[in-house]
């Protein structure tokens, strides 16, 4: 069976304490008290009846899109006029609130335009790639809960049903991935998992395969562990030359952690990674 992650689908409150904990991180102070404003607000707004409402919209068609196995089980259309909403929501709970940096602030101000709100979030629906970072950051923070809320207890599918790197529960690219035992799978070796970077949904993914582009060849995937950070190692492709950062929940102090949070955290190693000419589909807020 399946155990629960720590900090899944709207577990704010999961995410908020180890925020709180990493609060101090050197290197990455800045960004962790950003995160910590951030998680409040989102904590609040999952249980605004505005926001519910929104995600009952969103997940109402998942069970009978899961038994057609069609993917991804939620049709983010439906729910553009609310994440506009919460985007104007979102600026003004946190511009006052936190010390963001200017691009952000830009990003803010630019984003009072309904127009040019409108067509952002036209294309984040989409793919939260498309729009400029800077404005997919305030749409990421405000649209979130709506997808979290959603995605609790969406029926992902099991891995033989489903080996895409998109998210099958919303499409979105994965923010992370994760190793852990499951009951069950010692036999088999301890599955690696994605974590989307959107609505916080975590499905099974082969261990030695890119999750930019595909490639399965080992000889072209590699593997990186710095000593600080010993739960978390960077996963590259010489191929693509893309990565994503993973979490062995099986290390010591695995138990700990809160990928989203710790993906935060650990930005150094993004660092290292980008440095050597790697780059990762989807950033962190950490703006790595």
């Amino acid at each position: 069976m399946k155990r629960p992650r720590r900090g899944g689908p709207a577990q704010y409150d999961e995410r908020l304490a180890r925020a709180r904990e990493l609060v101090d991180t050197p290197g990455v102070e800045h960004p962790m008290r950003v995160l910590v404003e951030v998680l409040a607000h989102q904590q609040r707004r999952a249980e605004d009846p505005t926001v519910v409402a929104a995600s009952a919209l969103l997940r109402a068609p998942t069970e009978q899109r899961a038994a057609a196995a069609t993917y991804p089980l939620v049709d983010a259309a439906d729910i553009a006029d609310p994440v506009d909403g919460e985007v104007v929501v979102a600026i003004d709970a946190l511009v006052p609130v936190s010390r963001l940096p200017p691009p952000l602030m830009t990003a803010a101000g630019a984003l009072g335009d309904h127009g040019l709100r409108a067509a952002a979030v036209a294309q984040w629906l989409v793919d939260p790639a498309l729009p400029d970072p800077a404005v997919g950051f305030w749409i990421n923070v405000a649209a979130q809960p709506v997808f979290e809320l959603a995605a609790i207890g969406a029926p992902v599918p099991r891995r033989e049903h489903w080996a895409a790197a998109a998210c099958p529960v919303c499409g979105a690219a994965a923010q992370v991935s994760i190793i852990a035992e499951e009951s069950g799978e010692f036999m088999a070796g301890s599955p690696r998992s994605l974590w989307c970077s959107r609505c916080a949904a975590d499905w099974t993914y082969p261990r030695a395969r890119c999750v930019s582009c595909g490639e399965d060849d080992a000889r072209r995937v590699g593997s990186w562990i710095a000593d600080v950070w010993p739960t978390a190692r960077i996963e590259s492709c010489d191929t693509c030359r893309g990565y994503i950062k993973t979490f062995d929940l099986r290390e010591r102090g695995g138990v700990d952690v809160v990928p989203l949070v710790d993906d935060v955290a650990s930005a150094t190693l993004d660092l290292w990674a980008t440095g050597r000419g790697l780059q990762r589909s989807v950033r962190s807020l950490a703006g790595v």
